[in-house]
């Protein structure tokens, strides 16, 4: 199918006169340079990652990272369907298309579900809580489709407490907290929440574009994360609490408004492998949080890398990156980036 309307989910997106950052900004007629949240366009074309669409002053191009797919939609018949497979429990497949939910879905009978690729197959929701809520038993796994929220109500995307959860080639966007700015302390606006003991895979799928953080582990919750990408999300890429734990190997975090990584309480974190690059914190570890840090690569950094300073085993040793000599948190905690920002070019 082809996408005619898209929505903006960020506070501030860019429209260029062309498909990629090296293009000029544009001066829109309402005198300023960018798109807001909710606001939605009509689709020109489609070229590498680009979408080119109408404006009063004229047709430009926004990041198709950073909207969600209005139209057309799914029937009400479609939707319903998938509902009452979803609800049922056992294999779903999600046909190309736009499903635009009509409520929450609140789930307990573990299921598959899978699409025809991240942008081909959505699922949306625009209703007040989580796009998709899951509390029971079993395995869920969900791949090759895009979950996300349109519009200005407040909720998650995915919010999971299960037994396992596996995303493979999921793209999870536009989590959205009612709160005016609580960066990382808000209660809603997550890309996915991991509660209790669920244990979760994540393998080559995508956070972008939440509210506040692209995932948030709570209570004993773990994950296994490989080659995905956390990014522009308005509070961190990821967030730890509680005891939960997880590896990380071989994922991006990039241009998120707070850190990278947050780990906190006692937490513990294993981080292998991964590019933090242009957020305003690479790290912020706590005081109690346990774990290894090692092979990462931390550029393009506003503030510290660490804060607070964890035990030695989190301090990354002289070998890192921009590392600082491995004398003790305190001087690590102190040192500054000594590279100028990148402006996050894309939006």
């Amino acid at each position: 199918f082809k996408v005619s309307a898209i929505e903006v989910l960020l506070p501030q997106v860019n429209v260029r006169s062309g498909p990629g950052t090296g293009y000029a900004v544009l001066q829109l007629s309402t005198g300023n340079q960018t798109v807001s949240r909710g606001q939605r366009l009509l689709v020109l074309a489609e070229r590498d990652g680009w979408t080119q669409v109408s404006t009063a002053t004229g047709p430009g191009w926004v990041s198709s990272r950073l909207t969600l797919p209005t139209a057309p939609l799914m029937t009400s018949s479609a939707v319903d369907t998938l509902i009452m497979q979803l609800e049922a429990g056992g294999d779903v497949t999600l046909e190309a298309g736009i499903y635009l939910l009509p409520r929450p879905l609140s789930l307990s009978q573990p299921f598959t579900l899978s699409g025809a690729g991240v942008g081909q197959s959505f699922l949306l929701g625009s209703t007040p809580g989580a796009v998709l809520e899951y509390r029971g038993i079993g395995e869920l796994a969900l791949s090759d489709l895009t979950v996300g929220r349109q519009g200005n109500s407040a909720g998650q995307v995915l919010d999971v407490s299960a037994e396992t959860l596996s995303l493979e080639r999921v793209r999870v966007m536009g989590g959205l907290d009612k709160s005016p700015w609580q960066p990382d302390d808000g209660e809603e606006g997550d890309g996915l929440v991991l509660r209790n003991s669920t244990q979760a895979t994540v393998t080559d799928s995508e956070f972008l574009a939440n509210g506040w953080r692209g995932m948030q582990l709570l209570d004993s919750a773990r994950v296994v994360s490989t080659n995905s990408q956390f990014a522009f999300n308005s509070g961190s890429g990821i967030v730890m609490k509680s005891q939960s734990s997880g590896s990380f190997v071989g994922n991006t975090l990039a241009s998120n408004t707070l850190a990278g990584i947050k780990v906190l309480e006692s937490s513990s974190a294993t981080l292998s492998a991964n590019t933090f690059e242009n957020n305003r914190n690479a790290l912020y570890l706590g005081e109690t949080v346990s774990g290894s840090f090692e092979n990462n690569v931390c550029t393009s950094f506003t503030e510290d890398i660490l804060l607070e300073g964890p035990s030695d085993s989190m301090i990354p040793s002289k070998s890192e990156p921009y590392a600082s000599p491995k004398a003790s948190s305190k001087n690590w905690r102190r040192r500054k980036s000594a590279m100028r920002p990148v402006s996050t070019s894309e939006i």
